[in-house]
C-alpha cells in the first residue's frame, strides 16, 4: 500500500482491486461449498458457510481494533501477520496428521489384501 500510496488515484486503484481479490475468494468457495454439499442440503451448507465467513470479517475487526487500541494502526500488519503464521502452521500439522492416517490405512489395506 505504501508504493500506492503518493496520489489518491492509485490508492483508489488498489483498494478497487484489493475489494475485487476479496469478492472472488468468496465466490470460489461459496461454488466449492455447494459442488461439495449434498443436493438436499445446499442451503444449509451456505447458511453456514456465510455464517463462518462473517464471523471470520467480525473476528479480525475485533483484533484489529485490539490492536489499535492497545498499540497502533502500524501494528496492525503485524498482528494479521502473526495471526496467518498460527493458521499456516495449524493447517500443516493437520496435513500432516491426515497424511500420515492416510499411510497408514493403505499400508493397512495393502497388508490385509496380501493375505
Amino acid at each position: 500500500m505504501q508504493v500506492a500510496a503518493f496520489s489518491m488515484f492509485t490508492m483508489i486503484l488498489v483498494c478497487i482491486f484489493w475489494g475485487a481479490m476479496a469478492t472472488a475468494f468468496n465466490i470460489a468457495f461459496q461454488d466449492n461449498t455447494i459442488r461439495f454439499a449434498p443436493k438436499e442440503a445446499t442451503s444449509i451448507a451456505m447458511s453456514i458457510f456465510s455464517g463462518i465467513f462473517n464471523l471470520g470479517i467480525g473476528c479480525g475487526a475485533y483484533i484489529g481494533g485490539l490492536v489499535v487500541s492497545n498499540t497502533s494502526v502500524s501494528y496492525i500488519g503485524y498482528a494479521g501477520g502473526f495471526i496467518g503464521i498460527l493458521a499456516s502452521l495449524y493447517c500443516a500439522l493437520r496435513l500432516f496428521q491426515n497424511m500420515r492416517r492416510r499411510e497408514r490405512q493403505l499400508s493397512t489395506s495393502q497388508s490385509a489384501d496380501s493375505l
